[in-house]
């Protein structure tokens, strides 16, 4: 069951040209953006302050309005939420625009390119393994960071120190 109704007909229908807008502000990770601007928009349509009866003195009346206009945006952000939620799994979204905002966002998974010494280690870590065992066991290096600065710093070295014929399955294994 709905609650009251806060919007005129003609600020739900403003609302909703921004649908589109916040989904894909949403794809993006920029919504503080833009409800910043649709606030912005919509207090120069509809002033807050025209529908504020005097609270009191000028203090007060400051005050009063803050409010107002935090509970405002609270509301317009609420509502986009909603609707964007009813629009995106009801038939009137037309799919290819959905699609087009999804492959412009954050849906992708991005993954970093792997070096070159990461690969040898995961492919031919024991290599290395038994020198790492060792300055592990004598106590060398204590913290996480230590044991994987040292990791890093062996395996860098027996890279540079492989044959051409390893490099290259690596290099192989790296462009696949």
């Amino acid at each position: 069951m709905g609650g009251k109704k806060w919007t005129s007909d003609d600020q739900r229908e403003w609302l909703e040209t921004k649908l589109m807008g916040f989904l894909e502000a949403r794809s993006k990770g920029k919504v503080a953006n833009f409800l910043r601007a649709v606030c912005e928009d919509w207090f120069t349509l509809w002033p807050e302050r025209d529908l504020i009866v005097s609270c009191g003195d000028n203090n007060e009346d400051t005050q009063c309005l803050a409010n107002a206009i935090k509970a405002r945006k609270e509301q317009i952000h609420q509502w986009l939420l909603r609707n964007v939620r009813k629009e995106t799994r009801s038939s009137a979204l037309d799919f290819k625009k959905l699609m087009h905002i999804v492959d412009k966002g954050r849906s992708t998974v991005r993954k970093r390119k792997y070096q070159p010494v990461e690969v040898y280690q995961k492919y031919f870590g024991d290599k290395v393994s038994d020198t790492l065992k060792e300055a592990f066991d004598k106590g060398e290096v204590s913290t996480r960071g230590e044991r994987m600065g040292l990791r890093r710093k062996v395996c860098t070295k027996a890279f540079e120190d492989e044959e051409e014929d390893i490099r290259a399955l690596v290099a192989e294994r790296l462009s696949s």
